[in-house]
């Protein structure tokens, strides 16, 4: 079978699945609720959706980005009868096919054998973490960083091409303009910059391309937008947050409190510091080792998932789109089958009792936890002791030996 064909198999059967899943079953719950009120909102306001939509609670906290592709797939779901809450799926569906195809040419590019590249393809195609999200939850993760990987690809071909640099920061511009985090992907290009128009260009694309998005809305109705884009998650589903105060899953899963404890409230109140010291440390640390663009991908989410206090499941795509594409497969594959429980009891049938349904989520959420803390020390300290730039341009083959 030709590698073509490998790769097209497995996107191919990783498509389908989703489509029909995603047409087969409602799912979505909260967020595909407020897709729909964002469908209806802009067909008869669309300059006032921030103000109209989150009145009593924050029902769109993302830029604007993605509304042409809500107006559109309404647009669709009207001209042909399907159901908007199928419809709207597609376009996540397509991007997970999109990062399954960069995460197999980013290990052909840097070495990898053929097996290699198509299991990578296979860990986003086919795995749950990814398919969860866009065709269950249907979320906006997998569209947002897209073009934010796209831009890796970008980056390293650039040579000394300063358009190259700005079209890599534009691509993550689209994705900040999608959804905020992919803004920090602009930390995982500048270690490898050579040239400081290089590293200016592409943080002038990622910071002008989501502003000229957002700047209608901003002019009409600053404050709300303002308010809106503030929204930092929830506590106590994942992260630091649940870690230190385990009993906050209770109030997710079986309506229990959510009040947050001192230390929890200090912790949501300082992740701003604590994740901005954080992604400092990354930098400091990859910009001496000139640590390739994937490589740092992945330390700055990891330190994002460890000090952003704060985690939802479908925020685990973020980082694992980079660690596939940095080929570390086999921790992305663990990872992935050890969220399966946590994914079904958070978005489908419960096969433990709702009175203790929270116990097993926690233990495997704070497991995340620390698998992120040790992977983020463990790849700190890597990058910290090797020798300068003449080793700077990493052999992607090296990752993969990592798992």
């Amino acid at each position: 079978m030709s590698p073509r064909r490998g790769v097209a198999l497995v996107i191919g059967a990783g498509v389908a699945l989703r489509v029909i899943w995603a047409f087969a079953g409602n799912g979505g719950g909260w967020d595909l609720e407020n897709l729909g009120i964002v469908r209806a909102t802009l067909a008869q306001s669309p300059l006032r959706v921030y103000e109209i939509v989150n009145p009593e609670a924050i029902r769109w906290p993302y830029p604007p980005g993605y509304f042409a592709w809500i107006a559109t797939a309404g647009a669709l779901s009207s001209a042909t009868g399907l159901r908007f809450g199928a419809v709207v799926k597609l376009l996540p569906i397509a991007a997970d096919a999109g990062i399954s195809l960069l995460a197999y040419r980013a290990l052909v590019r840097h070495g990898a054998r053929e097996r290699t590249a198509l299991a990578a393809a296979a860990l986003v195609s086919l795995g749950p973490s990814f398919a969860v999200v866009s065709a269950y939850h249907g979320q906006l993760d997998s569209v947002a960083v897209l073009p934010a990987l796209a831009a890796v690809e970008v980056w390293e071909r650039r040579g000394d091409r300063l358009a190259l640099a700005a079209a890599a920061g534009a691509l993550i511009g689209v994705g900040v303009a999608i959804k905020t985090f992919p803004i920090v992907v602009l930390l995982a290009l500048l270690p490898t910059a050579r040239r400081w128009t290089h590293a200016a260009a592409a943080v002038a694309g990622g910071v002008l391309v989501p502003a000229a998005v957002i700047l209608p809305w901003m002019q009409a109705d600053r404050p709300n937008v303002s308010f809106a884009l503030s929204y930092r998650g929830g506590w106590g589903a994942g992260g630091l947050s649940l870690l230190v105060q385990p009993s906050l899953a209770d109030g997710w899963f079986n309506a229990g409190s959510l009040e947050p404890s001192a230390v929890t409230r200090a912790l949501v109140d300082a992740a701003p510091l604590l994740v901005g010291g954080a992604l400092a440390v990354c930098v400091v640390v990859f910009t001496k080792a000139a640590t390739e663009p994937l490589l740092a991908g992945t330390g700055i989410f990891l330190a994002g998932y460890v000090f952003g206090v704060n985690f939802f499941m479908q925020y685990v795509v973020w980082g694992m789109a980079f660690a596939v594409a940095a080929g570390f497969l086999r921790s992305s594959f663990a990872v992935q089958a050890a969220l399966v429980p946590a994914l079904v009891v958070t978005y489908g049938r419960r096969p433990w009792d709702a009175d203790w349904v929270d116990v097993p989520y926690t233990i495997i959420l704070d497991g995340l936890w620390l698998f992120c803390a040790a992977a983020l020390v463990g790849l700190l300290i890597r990058h910290s002791h090797l020798p300068p730039p003449a080793r700077v341009q990493p052999t992607m083959e090296g990752s993969v030996s990592r798992g």
